[in-house]
């Protein structure tokens, strides 16, 4: 990967904090969550820091740590937040909830279910109450929860999200999202949303294969690519399926360096 000159649009004024989503880790070793983007950022002279939140927790535990990481790392300095899927609605309970709206000068979330997503309503729906039990049992041996799956879902939204996580006026929001093309959706998906992408159009219409397009929209929006969930962060290992994931980065970067 080539570093980017000085003039590039990841020299940003201040720290950006990348924020993973559910099951996931800041980085697994060298290979960063967001493929290639640290990178981009740290050869722009641009401080960067991915968090590593606990992958299956609820989003009071996530933002708590979140809200931690950003003390202990940049002290003195308002930071962009960058957040992919449930990280975005992290970000948002530690801007609202957790005192941050005075430390976090923007938020970008990418794919984020703002308003839920139908895939956690069906899950939780076809599960057994029995077998969620029993799961919840398992994962709290291990320090994890399923209560972040519920906590995506409509009806939680519907019920209390919305409500508990206002916007700061502080605070700049911003959004990205893509959708997996229709006439393409096998060459341009992995087969994990072969089956969830149809359904969720035929529910709420355009999607990325978990994430119906109409749910991530928050703040001003960025913009919609072409392309599944997770080739929205270059996974995987910049393998993202058509998707132009280096083009999303750029475009995000570009607005915060105009903005700010």
């Amino acid at each position: 990967m080539k570093t980017p000159p000085l003039d590039s649009p990841y020299q940003l004024k201040y720290p950006v904090v990348l924020v993973h989503g559910m099951g996931g880790r800041g980085s697994y070793g060298p290979v960063g969550y967001f493929y290639q983007l640290p990178g981009l950022f740290r050869g722009a002279k641009t401080r960067v820091h991915s968090p590593n939140l606990t992958g299956w927790q609820s989003i009071e535990r996530r933002a708590q740590r979140l809200r931690e990481e950003i003390v202990q790392n940049f002290p003195d300095s308002p930071v962009h937040v960058i957040a992919h899927s449930m990280g975005g609605l992290d970000a948002r309970y530690a801007i609202s909830r957790l005192g941050m709206g005075e430390r976090i000068a923007s938020l970008t979330t990418i794919g984020t279910p703002h308003q839920g997503t139908p895939v956690a309503d069906l899950a939780l729906g076809i599960i057994p109450s029995s077998a969620q039990r029993l799961a919840e049992r398992i994962l709290n041996q291990m320090g994890w929860t399923t209560e972040g799956i519920r906590q995506v879902s409509r009806d939680h939204h519907r019920q209390s999200l919305s409500e508990l996580l206002p916007m700061d006026p502080r605070v700049a929001y911003y959004s990205v999202s893509s959708v997996i093309p229709r006439r393409e959706q096998r060459k341009r998906s992995l087969p994990v949303f072969w089956f969830t992408e149809p359904l969720l159009r035929s529910i709420e219409g355009e999607n990325d294969g978990l994430i119906p397009e109409t749910s991530a929209k928050y703040g001003l929006y960025l913009g919609s690519f072409d392309g599944d969930h997770y080739g929205q962060i270059g996974q995987l290992l910049g393998r993202s399926r058509g998707l132009k994931y280096l083009d999303l980065y750029a475009a995000i970067s570009r607005r915060l360096r105009s903005d700010f």
